[in-house]
């Protein structure tokens, strides 16, 4: 039985990194060698992240949310108010990773508590966006296979039909 290559617990689209990609329109291609992840991974997010006016640290904290095949590395924690979340980089099953978050402060029912969740969340999104290929998945197979495809207007579309199926 086979299982799709990515997993993740929050993020709206899988951000795709340390793998081979082919640019559709040119044809041309770069691979995880092009680039160095441990620095995007231990500097240019964080960053990034402090660029945007939001507190990071490091933490020793483990990611709890991961399944036998899916192992994260954390890569921080930013907070903005009392919102906290865990940034992560989850390996792939197959190749590659993907960048995640998942929230791990305790939900309040406030306004000010989601209007900071929600803009912390587009910050990470954007952040990502930046540092990855954002993908996602067009089709699941009754086998567990999935296709994934870099985001368009088309391809979100295919995504949330494919949710709803």
């Amino acid at each position: 039985m086979s299982t799709g290559n990515f997993y993740k617990i929050e993020a709206s689209k899988y951000f795709a990194v340390c793998m081979a990609f082919e640019d559709e329109e040119t044809g041309e291609s770069w691979s995880a060698q092009s680039f160095d992840y441990e620095d995007i991974y231990l500097q240019d997010i964080p960053m990034a992240m402090r660029d945007k006016k939001i507190n990071f640290s490091l933490t020793n904290q483990r990611d709890k949310h991961g399944s036998g095949r899916f192992h994260a590395r954390v890569i921080g924690i930013v907070q903005l108010g009392q919102v906290e979340i865990m940034l992560t980089m989850r390996n792939g099953y197959y190749e590659g990773a993907n960048l995640d978050y998942h929230q791990i402060s305790e939900e309040r029912d406030t306004k000010g508590y989601q209007r900071d969740l929600d803009r912390l969340k587009a910050i990470i999104e954007e952040v990502y966006t930046r540092w990855s290929m954002p993908l996602v998945c067009t089709a699941r197979f009754s086998n567990g296979e999935a296709i994934y495809e870099q985001v368009t207007p088309r391809t979100r579309l295919k995504s949330i039909v494919n949710d709803l199926q």
